[in-house]
């Protein structure tokens, strides 16, 4: 579940688990019933939708299928091999196995820029490689980043190879303007 929705229309700062029993309470003072129930199939019939669950089938004119995000892979070497010796997709799930080590995160949106603030918290230094010169998260996110002192951003820059033995020891760099690689 998100830690910390702040863009959310009517709320300055909500918890997702809390945003979600918002949603539901208001669907059940509308009247909604609420299920629960593994879902195996969803199939068309003519002009309605029908869910196949182990609680018995549901008709509606239509279906919503959310099944969560998948993380964007940065497809370089060394990502698939040290994937939970390192490389994480996840700050809010991992950011504890990071106390007090550097850390890197790749990326200059509010994902990237959230994860940092999140392992700031926890790991001595966040360095945000970002392609680019300037960064696509919303001021707020940029403003409260540039506020901590163990973030540090390195821009114009992409990972090229993550190395290490049996865990994440370095990563190779390429400058994007000026093509100088670099081990960090």
């Amino acid at each position: 579940a998100t830690d910390l929705i702040e863009n959310y229309t009517g709320f300055t700062a909500i918890s997702g688990p809390e945003l979600m029993q918002k949603f539901k309470e208001h669907a059940e003072s509308a009247g909604v019933k609420i299920e629960f129930a593994h879902v195996s199939l969803v199939r068309s019939e003519n002009e309605k939708k029908v869910v196949v669950t182990d609680n018995g089938d549901f008709e509606a004119k239509a279906v919503i299928i959310a099944t969560g995000a998948n993380p964007k892979k940065l497809g370089i070497p060394g990502e698939d091999e040290f994937l939970s010796k390192g490389v994480s997709y996840c700050a809010t799930c991992d950011a504890p196995f990071y106390k007090g080590k550097t850390v890197m995160v790749v990326g200059g949106g509010e994902s990237a820029l959230t994860d940092a603030l999140i392992l700031s918290n926890i790991a001595k230094k966040v360095y945000v490689v970002h392609r680019r010169d300037k960064l696509r998260a919303c001021t707020i996110l940029q403003q409260r980043a540039s506020k901590r002192d163990n973030i540090e951003i390195i821009w114009d820059t992409i990972p090229e190879k993550i190395e290490g033995k049996a865990k994440v020891e370095n990563v190779i760099l390429r400058n994007l303007k000026t093509d100088t690689v670099s081990s960090m």
